[in-house]
């Protein structure tokens, strides 16, 4: 174990390594003076501070490849890994767009290619990691955080497969499709500039047409039947009033209970509104709670007025990802032969009255 001397040495190198750099730029020939300086800065900067630093960059650039290929093992990006994937995506960053740029050595560009392949095997390794959860490892920060982490060290287009990997899978539950799919669609196209690719690439159209079929054909309900009724729509006083808006909005969400925890005089407002929109004649429950004060007004609608707010939602969601793929031109190139079926299904509208490069919006 390094002393607390020792532990504080890769500060020291921090804040010479500038400096020094200057030295051997402006001084050629002082450059093998400094190569121990260099190859123990990069050293102890990542040992300690298991970060890519400014300082270490520029310490990379003085040394030698072999140097790298010997200090850089996939036995050390284990035990970085161990404590964090961090330094392991930085340094792959560095040797990929500062480092290798700058070789014109074919060994030395394949030395560096080499160390980059293995940081990006054990990120993969990381993404796949039984350590953590199931779902943490599918989740739609870890992908998308994975997908950046790859078009950055040029391999993008390669790991796309893990969405591959995604829709594959045998049991997808409602619950799988709405947490670990349904985000991603939304997730992915606003990255596409960064990456240099679109929406509609094979790899990315695939997964977001086999989402949108799951989404429509598992998770969108019918339309209901009949509407909520005109009086409780009405809802309300007229006035700037929270608690009435907030229960006029209830009557359209896909929640069945709504509670007003107020004064006597508050309650009373809300109960003067439901009986003048005659609300229970719509099956529409309330009664106070005394448990504690101030009393608590809790209202109950029926499940055949919940079914409309479930629907509205759901709806909101499918048209949130058809929007984020584009106008319905691109939508139609992406869903291809799926696009009537899907669209239809999620919009309640028949695609031939629909101008081709309208955008669809949430709360059409």
């Amino acid at each position: 174990m390094k002393s607390g001397k020792e532990q504080e040495a890769w500060k020291f190198y921090e804040a010479l390594v500038p400096d020094m750099t200057k030295v051997v730029e402006t001084n050629s020939d002082l450059r093998p003076l400094f190569k121990s300086f260099f190859e123990n800065a990069v050293c102890e900067i990542l040992d300690q501070r298991k970060d890519v630093s400014e300082s270490m960059a520029l310490a990379l650039l003085q040394v030698s490849h072999e140097f790298l290929t010997l200090f850089l093992t996939r036995e050390r990006f284990v035990i970085l890994a161990k404590e964090s994937i961090r330094p392991v995506k930085s340094l792959a960053r560095c040797l990929h767009g500062r480092v290798l740029p700058t070789l014109s050595d074919a060994a030395a560009q394949d030395a560096i290619s080499a160390i980059v392949a293995l940081c990006i095997d054990q990120v993969v390794r990381d993404h796949r990691e039984p350590k953590r959860s199931y779902y943490y490892s599918l989740s739609r920060p870890s992908v998308i955080d994975l997908l950046d982490f790859a078009y950055d060290v040029g391999v993008g287009d390669s790991l796309t497969d893990v969405l591959n990997k995604l829709i594959v899978k045998d049991d997808k539950d409602d619950e799988y499709i709405m947490d670990q799919l349904v985000p991603l669609v939304t997730g992915l196209p606003p990255r596409m500039e960064t990456w240099k690719t679109y929406i509609a690439a094979p790899q990315f159209s695939a997964f977001c047409t086999e989402t949108l079929k799951l989404f429509a054909q598992k998770l969108m309900p019918e339309k209901p039947a009949e509407q909520i009724p005109a009086q409780l729509l009405s809802f309300g006083c007229g006035r700037y009033c929270t608690d009435c808006t907030l229960m006029k909005e209830f009557f359209t969400a896909s929640t069945p209970f709504h509670s007003v925890t107020a004064i006597a005089a508050v309650r009373t407002h809300a109960e003067n509104q439901l009986t003048a929109v005659s609300a229970s004649t719509y099956s529409v429950k309330w009664e106070t709670s005394k448990y504690r004060r101030p009393y608590t007004l809790r209202i109950q609608k029926p499940e055949s007025k919940v079914v409309h707010g479930k629907y509205k939602q759901r709806q909101n969601q499918g048209l949130q990802m058809l929007a984020a793929l584009g106008n319905l031109t691109v939508q139609r190139q992406i869903l291809g032969a799926d696009f009537d079926s899907v669209y239809e299904v999620i919009t309640e509208k028949s695609r031939k009255h629909i101008q081709p490069h309208s955008q669809i919006c949430p709360g059409e």
